[in-house]
């Protein structure tokens, strides 16, 4: 089964529109059309191993790529969420000790994306993130996407969080900046997949091809 099949068997276990794929991986309305087409087509493009994760792990709960975005979304602060976000967290220490046999962590350094449940709450992580639940006292729930990192000492390997980065402001400003360009390189997507789109509606296949290729690039950047 090809990762657009598996696309199309989530988006119909979970009755998901082409939006909805669009809002929960943060992808352009037109990188979603290029994922659902036949791979003999010319525009088709490669559904990436890591949209799959996200959307299979939302179970269409919003994912959410920063505390604002959470925040307007739940009804609550930015601080809020921040605080809800860091008792998440420790949740997430617990699934980690509860699977240490299956050394998630070694896992996600290899570059697999692994879900962890402790009781009824799952966590996502892949390298370079970690995808945290949070509800809200009004029922609604969100998946915050948090930028995470690997650490080796004498005692083995942990992870650690933009969300524990006080502790250390270089750390803090290397994921700050890395969650930066992660927002620049989505917005460019988004601005790239309109492009594309208006080429289509006028019928220029050059500049369509152009754009599909600059879209391309920049999946591999991400």
């Amino acid at each position: 089964m090809t990762n657009r099949d598996k696309l199309i068997a989530l988006m119909d276990r979970m009755a998901l529109s082409k939006a909805d794929v669009a809002d929960l991986a943060k992808a352009s309305p037109a990188t979603v059309d290029g994922w659902l087409k036949p791979e003999t087509s010319k525009s088709s493009r490669g559904v990436p191993d890591i949209v799959l994760s996200i959307l299979d792990f939302a179970g269409g709960d919003k994912v959410c790529s920063s505390f604002d975005e959470a925040a307007d979304y739940l009804g609550l602060t930015a601080k809020r969420v921040k605080e809800l976000a860091l008792a998440s967290q420790t949740g997430l220490s617990g699934a980690l000790w509860a699977h240490r046999d299956e050394k998630p962590l070694e896992r996600v350094k290899r570059g697999e994306h692994v879900v962890l449940s402790l009781g009824p709450v799952s966590y996502l992580l892949a390298s370079g993130w970690v995808w945290l639940p949070v509800q809200a006292p009004n029922g609604r729930r969100v998946k915050i996407g948090v930028h995470a990192w690997t650490v080796e000492d004498a005692d083995g390997i942990r992870l650690e969080t933009y969300l524990q980065s006080t502790k250390d402001r270089m750390e803090a400003r290397r994921s700050t900046a890395e969650a930066t360009r992660l927002a620049e390189r989505l917005e460019e997507m988004r601005m790239l997949g309109e492009r594309l789109a208006d080429a289509k509606d006028r019928g220029d296949d050059a500049e369509a091809r152009r754009i599909d290729r600059a879209l391309a690039a920049l999946d591999k950047t991400i």
